[in-house]
C-alpha cells in the first residue's frame, strides 16, 4: 500500500481511464486553467492544502474463477449469471459455428453480439464491463465456449 498525493491520484485516475477532468463555463465553453476542488463534506482544496493530502490506495489484485466451458444451446443458455462483484469476464467460442450473446437479455440468433468460431469477447473493467448475465445462443445447440471471469 502507497501513500500517494492528491496530484498523483488524479493522474492515476486519468492513466486508468484516459478521461480527462474538464470544466465547463455558463456559455459551455471549456476553461482552461484553475478547477475548483473540494471534499466530500464540501471544504475547498487549497494549493496550501493539495500537498498536505495523502490517501493510502490499495491494488487488489483479482482473484480468477476456474477456467470453465458451457454447452450453449438453440435457445437462450446462462453462460454467467448475474454477478454484482465481476471485474472481468472472458468467453471464446470453442466451436465451429456462431454464437450470439445477450447481455443482462436473453440471447437471440442473429441479434446482439455475434462470436465467431474461435472468436472472443473480454468484458473489462473501466471499458465495458457488465455485471449482468450472459446468455448464449447457436443454431443447432451444445456448442462450447469457454469462460473465466474474475472479482
Amino acid at each position: 500500500m502507497a501513500d500517494l498525493s492528491f496530484r498523483q491520484i488524479l493522474r492515476k485516475v486519468y492513466d486508468a481511464t484516459s478521461v480527462a477532468l474538464s470544466v465547463v463555463n455558463k456559455a459551455g465553453t471549456a476553461v482552461i486553467g484553475k478547477v475548483r476542488l473540494v471534499t466530500a463534506t464540501g471544504d475547498e482544496i487549497t494549493d496550501d492544502t493539495l500537498d498536505a493530502m495523502k490517501v493510502a490506495l490499495k491494488d487488489e489484485p483479482l482473484t480468477y474463477s476456474a477456467p470453465a466451458k458451457v454447452a450453449v444451446g438453440s435457445s437462450t443458455t446462462e453462460i454467467l449469471a448475474i454477478n454484482a462483484s465481476r471485474r472481468y469476464a472472458g468467453i471464446v467460442n470453442d466451436s465451429d459455428e456462431e454464437i450470439y450473446l445477450g447481455v443482462g437479455a436473453a440471447a437471440v440468433m442473429n441479434q446482439g453480439v455475434l462470436l465467431s468460431p474461435g472468436g472472443s469477447m473480454e468484458f473489462v473493467r473501466g471499458q465495458n464491463l457488465s455485471t449482468q448475465a450472459i446468455n448464449g445462443i447457436c443454431t443447432s445447440g451444445s456448442k462450447n465456449v469457454t469462460v473465466q471471469e474474475a472479482v
